[in-house]
């Protein structure tokens, strides 16, 4: 694994500040970055097993009682990979690229109970609004922002923020829960509805990929962006979304595992077949019901 800690090290990560709680780097890097073919030095079958447990345990939450609570002080930034054609370790690819990414930030405050909403089996209650990114936060201006639904046919429908913003809007209040085991009770968002946005898109698709600015990809099936079931969501808790909550907007799909409720979405590709997104290429479930706990494939 000494490539793995030479990724970290070359990130400005001293060796005595890689503990217990910082081996989720290690494990994705070993797991979602290297492919099982590179040929990349001393990574062994058996390392890139063990970096799928961590990577299970540490970032997907299967047990987080095997490693120390993060730091009381400070972020706990978490270097996260993404896929490139160069090769190169998933930090040192960010890096070149110009980017800083701090993916994994404070909020976790407590276990407490709400005996008014009813977790889902594995889940936990926090008060606090965690952040998780899978790569550095884009920088899109509403002035900017474009939302684009292309049909399997390759139709294309696109509104600007003006466009957005001129749409009737609704107001949910809704659990969130995320697949690293915190769940968020009566959070309180406005957005527009995918059925507002869709009535007038002519497709028989079953599927979509939803696509994120940062090139972020999430996929479901049509029939969960329906029926009342997601927005486009634009403001949360009376505020304008901040950017580390996906702003300017965020698809939000509550019923879901958090991670579907795309960040910065960009678009949706309408599909006849199913493929998969980012998080879902490298081991969570296709569709990430909380209810039915499917959080990695094969749940």
């Amino acid at each position: 694994m000494e490539e793995g800690l030479q990724a970290l090290r070359a990130a400005g990560l001293p060796d005595e500040e890689i503990p217990a709680h910082y081996h989720h780097r290690l494990a994705v890097l070993l797991v979602a970055l290297i492919p099982s073919d590179a040929g990349i030095g001393t990574v062994t079958p058996e390392e890139r097993e063990q970096g799928l447990e961590l990577f299970r345990v540490a970032v997907l939450g299967a047990d987080p009682g095997r490693f120390p609570a993060p730091p009381a002080t400070g972020d706990l930034a978490a270097e996260m990979p993404v896929r490139g054609d160069s090769g190169k370790m998933g930090t040192a690819l960010f890096r070149e690229r110009g980017y800083d990414m701090a993916v994994i930030s404070r909020g976790f405050h407590g276990r407490g109970r709400d005996k008014g909403h009813e977790l889902p089996p594995g889940q936990y209650e926090t008060t606090g609004f965690p952040v998780l990114s899978a790569g550095p936060t884009p920088t899109v201006s509403p002035d900017e922002w474009e939302f684009t639904v292309r049909t399997e046919t390759g139709v294309r429908y696109q509104w600007n923020w003006q466009e957005l913003m001129a749409l009737p809007s609704e107001t949910p209040t809704v659990d969130i829960h995320c697949v690293t085991k915190w769940s968020k009770f009566g959070t309180r968002w406005q957005g527009v509805s995918l059925d507002v946005l869709l009535a007038n898109v002519e497709s028989g698709a079953e599927y979509a990929m939803v696509r994120s600015y940062g090139d972020y990809t999430t996929n479901l099936p049509v029939e969960d962006l329906l029926d009342g079931k997601a927005w486009i969501a634009y403001r949360y808790d009376d505020e304008e979304l901040p950017a580390e909550h996906g702003g300017p907007a965020r698809l939000l799909v509550p019923h879901l595992y958090f991670w579907k409720s795309a960040k910065w979405v960009s678009g949706i590709q309408l599909l006849d077949e199913e493929e998969r997104g980012f998080w879902e290429t490298v081991g969570y479930h296709d569709y990430g019901d909380p209810w039915r706990e499917q959080r990695y494939q094969g749940d």
